[in-house]
């Protein structure tokens, strides 16, 4: 079962950024940071808005759904 992710902040550089989300599985809960060096995977328009980040991560890294 992939686990529920909510993006809780950010942290937007100009050519890189930091995100905090909460990553719920179905009997845990744990912070997950992620450090964008590049900008590159998430289009302009949709690199705040939490559910956009989440969608275009988990579609652009292998191991997201990983746990």
């Amino acid at each position: 079962m992939a686990p529920t992710d909510k993006l809780l902040s950010l942290d937007m550089g100009i050519d890189d950024c930091f995100y905090r989300f909460q990553r719920d599985f179905e009997l845990t809960s744990t912070v997950v940071y992620v450090h964008l060096q590049t900008l590159d995977i998430i289009a302009q328009d949709r690199r705040t808005y939490g559910p956009d980040v989440i969608k275009d991560l988990r579609s652009n890294v292998e191991v997201w759904d990983q746990q």
